[in-house]
């Protein structure tokens, strides 16, 4: 008679995941997921605001500045703190005279002027939500040939997007 030959296995024991672990594995990966891109959409809608805010910050500045450009270089008679400039019985007549400040939280009278988020500014600063200050300086040279000009804009206190300051130089002729 044959002998038989039994070949026997020795594998270790498989050991697997059942459905029902697979199934609760994927239903906490879903609510994990779906918290991460909700804090994503967060994030992107908080970094379009400020982008939106920067933009008009640096508007804000460049329209001013362009104002105060078009002022005669020598003019020490019109109101820059209205728009369009008063150039007659003038609550500020200032013009183009030295002066004005650009420190944050400092207005100067007559340098300073406030928006209401609509591009809109008066010299109002209730309700304002932009602050727009400025300041004229002559050079050291005699007669004065040059004013530089900076503008500072400063946007909502609840938004911390940053400030905008635009420095230019106005040539006499």
């Amino acid at each position: 008679m044959a002998k038989q030959i039994k070949l026997r296995s020795h594998r270790p024991k498989e050991h697997g995941f059942t459905l029902i672990e697979m199934m609760i594995a994927c239903v906490v990966f879903l609510i994990g997921s779906v918290a991460m891109l909700s804090l994503f959409f967060v994030g992107v809608q908080r970094t379009v605001g400020h982008g939106d805010q920067g933009t008009r910050c640096t508007e804000y500045a460049q329209d001013k500045v362009e104002q105060l450009m078009a002022i005669p270089f020598a003019n020490t008679t019109y109101d820059t703190t209205v728009y369009p400039t008063c150039t007659s019985s003038c609550t500020c007549p200032e013009g183009l005279s030295a002066g004005g400040g650009v420190t944050s939280g400092s207005p100067v009278t007559c340098y300073v002027d406030y928006g209401d988020g609509n591009g809109n500014f008066s010299t109002t600063a209730t309700g304002a939500v932009y602050t727009r200050q400025w300041m004229v300086a002559n050079d050291s040279n005699t007669p004065t040939q040059i004013k530089t000009i900076t503008v500072l804009v400063t946007p909502p206190k609840n938004i911390s997007a940053p400030s905008t300051m635009l420095v230019v130089q106005k040539e006499s002729f």
